[in-house]
């Protein structure tokens, strides 16, 4: 798709099947799989994963944001709160109940829920799906992606993609401490910083 090698649902597919790796001699600290670092942004820090996982695509085509993205985002934010949010609590809620039934609970009750609960899974992936649609839509034209003219605000042509998604996380959270320090959130944030979707993915 232009000068867009892959799009961005394919690209988040890519990255977040990503594996973990396992510690070696000079870091014996086992890296986590791609879909537990993001979990952990998401229910620990905060942060929106589709909303990185966008910034990494742009950051691996060369572009960063250049300033506030709150207007650019409002109507996906809003889609994000009111369809993708709720789904979420409704199906970690039903998980919770799931989880505390009683042993005497009707196996045949037990499976419906349980069947509710992979449709609701469903239903807030497909939320998701959504959510990268519209971010894709916000993202520069594929044409002028590469190209050496400036980009129209908030975007602007970051080369390096460490810097340019350093620079877009700082933006998108309002905070430029995020991946300084040890605790979990900051390890993952570089975790996912360094990430690279293998070439032809």
């Amino acid at each position: 798709m232009g000068a867009y090698s892959i799009g961005l649902w394919d690209y988040a597919l890519s990255l977040y099947a990503l594996p973990g790796e396992v510690g070696s001699a000079g870091n014996p600290q086992p890296t986590p799989d791609m879909m537990s670092t993001c979990l952990l942004l998401q229910d620990e820090a905060g942060l929106d994963v589709c909303e990185l996982l966008w910034i990494h695509w742009l950051s691996a085509h060369g572009i960063a944001l250049a300033a506030s993205p709150t207007r650019l985002l409002e109507d996906v934010r809003d889609w994000q709160g009111w369809m993708t949010g709720m789904l979420r609590e409704r199906r970690r809620q039903l998980k919770q109940e799931l989880m505390t039934l009683p042993a005497t609970q009707d196996p045949a009750a037990v499976q419906r829920l349980e069947r509710l609960y992979q449709q609701l899974k469903a239903c807030e992936l497909s939320a998701e799906q959504e959510t990268l649609a519209q971010l894709e839509e916000l993202s520069p034209a594929p044409s002028s992606a590469e190209g050496a003219t400036g980009l129209r605000a908030p975007f602007a042509h970051v080369a390096d993609p460490l810097q340019a998604f350093q620079q877009s996380l700082a933006l998108l959270s309002g905070k430029t401490t995020l991946t300084v320090g040890d605790h979990p959130s900051a390890r993952a944030l570089r975790r996912l910083a360094l990430a690279r979707v293998p070439a032809g993915a």
